[in-house]
């Protein structure tokens, strides 16, 4: 396997993921504590990431087998960044929704990238470990911020600044080591037949159904879990942290899935880890 690849992808969904995206319901206390803002107003402000990740990823499935992968994973890495500072330097509900739009849209323009990015680069029979990795790097992003928030407690605009560095950061280790792929853009011009949506949606209509109740279930989950932890008396904010970096940790042993796929038939697979 190209490890080069593996890591700097795992780098960006890690920041994507969970410093830009899901960070943000790790402080939402804080932050709303600070603007002054009620728990209707941020569960409007949070569900702009979930809004700017649908267009995003739509933009990015559609274009991403035209164009060089290689400009969206760098297009992930420049929303996440710009997203991230928008946030912290927001005073008010507007601006703050803004930046938690533009950060959500880097996850949106990352993932159809990678999988086009090792689907071009890496032998068929570790794409399903590499692809599982990468998208593991969401736990290492949730296991990364939850310290960070912990030891800075209340000062969420530094933990933001952090956040940025390490954006800048992972964004140069991304434009170094992703090579360029230009054969997929003249494999699509060669294509007569036009594309067409309406096939697609109907051969994938089950399975858009059960994608869209998980993601109504997970997307509570994400924005609220830390909030609703914090809300018990006897928890301190070491447990609440603890709870956050528990549910990263888990993120990570997600990624030796992958192996198990050549075990078991991905059906099984989803269900079992569905269930659980």
């Amino acid at each position: 396997m190209n490890n080069k690849i593996i890591i700097s992808g795992t780098l960006m969904i890690a920041v994507t993921y969970g410093l830009a995206r899901f960070a943000f319901g790790l402080l939402l206390p804080n932050i709303s504590n600070d603007l002054k803002l009620g728990s209707g107003t941020m569960g409007m402000i949070s569900s702009a990431t979930y809004i700017a990740y649908c267009l995003a990823i739509a933009i990015s499935t559609y274009y991403s087998n035209q164009k060089d992968p290689k400009m969206f994973v760098s297009l992930a890495g420049l929303t996440s960044i710009l997203g991230i500072f928008i946030i912290s330097v927001s005073h008010e509900a507007v601006l703050l929704f803004l930046g938690v739009f533009i950060a959500g849209m880097s996850t949106g323009f990352g993932s159809p990238a990678y999988g086009e990015v090792v689907q071009n680069n890496l032998d068929k029979n570790t794409q399903n470990k590499a692809n599982t990795w990468i998208n593991a790097g969401t736990g290492f992003g949730i296991v990364i911020s939850g310290p960070i928030a912990y030891i800075l407690s209340d000062n969420w605009r530094i933990v933001y600044l952090i956040f940025e560095i390490i954006a800048i950061i992972v964004l140069l280790i991304n434009y170094l080591y992703i090579p360029k792929h230009i054969s997929s853009i003249k494999n699509f011009k060669t294509q007569t037949q036009p594309y067409s949506l309406k096939p697609l949606l109907q051969k994938s209509m089950s399975i858009n159904i059960a994608s869209l109740i998980l993601g109504c279930a997970s997307a509570i989950y994400w924005t609220f879990s830390k909030d609703y932890i914090a809300t018990v008396p006897s928890n301190s904010d070491f447990i609440t942290s603890s709870f956050w970096i528990l549910v990263g940790v888990s993120g990570i042993i997600g990624g030796f899935s992958g192996g198990l796929i050549s075990k078991f038939s991905i059906k099984t697979l989803y269900i079992i880890v569905v269930l659980m």
